[in-house]
């Protein structure tokens, strides 16, 4: 497959649904680099020879955190549905890219996205450990607006329990116990109340939403005596 298509951009060759793959010209400038390099990081491999073919899904681009491609594609693809809905090993692109997330700006763009094309897969479990996108998002750390996100399509993933038992917010103070910042879920069910998937707000609007609820924090336990 050839490199160029004009100078300015890049084909990449992307899965979507029902074993179909496409091309795509994408903006140079979004891959950071030149395309084998990007194509191997994308593909978890050392390196791309100019001649292989290597096709990459919306889930492989998550994992890497190539949000900006990410985001370009999910707006620009005529079959940008197709490319979000496609599952590895039963994992939605949506689960990824809420776990990935963090505070980027980037990613909750993308996460905005995904929302808007597939708001399904909020409700979609995990295969092994049955968590939802929302526990997904709680065990990465990932901002408020991105649960925020997840309750406008799937309110009842607030309070829904992993196989092992665990909700949402339970899963993100264990294992961020000093930096959680999810409001209360009633206050997160309260603020996605106000919002649904088929009308989001901006990402600007959104996070003006979420910051007016403070933070949740555990109860300290009473001093010893």
């Amino acid at each position: 497959m050839g490199d160029r298509v004009e100078d300015h951009t890049v084909l990449l060759a992307l899965h979507v649904l029902d074993g179909q793959e496409i091309t795509a010209s994408v903006p140079r400038h979004l891959l950071g680099g030149d395309r084998h390099s990007f194509v191997a990081e994308v593909a978890g491999r050392a390196k791309v020879a100019p001649d292989d073919r290597v096709v990459v899904s919306l889930v492989a681009l998550l994992r890497a955190c190539k949000w900006s491609v990410a985001l370009w594609l999910l707006y620009n693809l005529p079959l940008a549905k197709s490319f979000a809905m496609r599952r590895v090993d039963g994992e939605t692109a949506l689960s990824w890219a809420v776990y990935k997330a963090r505070a980027s700006q980037d990613a909750v763009s993308v996460v905005r996205r995904l929302v808007e094309l597939v708001p399904a897969d909020a409700m979609v479990r995990c295969p092994t450990s049955g968590f939802l996108p929302l526990h997904d998002a709680a065990w990465g750390n990932a901002a408020p607006v991105v649960a925020l996100l997840l309750c406008a399509a799937n309110a009842g993933a607030i309070f829904t329990a992993s196989r092992s038992g665990e909700q949402p917010h339970a899963v993100g103070l264990y294992h961020h116990p000093a930096t959680f910042s999810w409001p209360s879920p009633e206050h997160l069910a309260a603020a996605a109340a106000a919002i649904r998937s088929d009308a989001l707000p901006g990402v600007p609007e959104l996070l003006a939403r979420i910051a007016a609820y403070p933070a949740a924090r555990p109860v300290a336990p009473p001093p010893s005596a």
